[in-house]
């Protein structure tokens, strides 16, 4: 089934370049400097732009998420990254 209302924040620290951006299926992020970045998608599925982390009772489960560090970007190059929610 097709995710809806992903949100995705790409960053590094160090420089202070970021990307913030919500996407269904695929997205393309250009122009990003040569760095490792910390990538963080989350399917915001009440539309509130931030992750909700659920709460115990009543329970509510979280929104499901997907972190990676330092993802890698090369000069002139184009990359692929697969993001799944388990």
């Amino acid at each position: 089934s097709t995710l809806d209302n992903i949100r995705l924040q790409v960053s590094n620290e160090e420089s202070g370049v970021s990307r913030d951006t919500t996407f269904a299926d695929s997205v393309n992020i250009r122009n990003l400097p040569p760095l490792n970045y910390t990538v963080i998608a989350y399917q915001d599925k009440n539309g509130n732009n931030k992750w909700d982390f659920g709460q115990i009772d009543p329970f509510k489960a979280p929104e499901p998420y997907f972190i990676q560090q330092d993802v890698p970007v090369k000069k002139n190059m184009t990359g692929e990254l697969t993001i799944i929610f388990e």
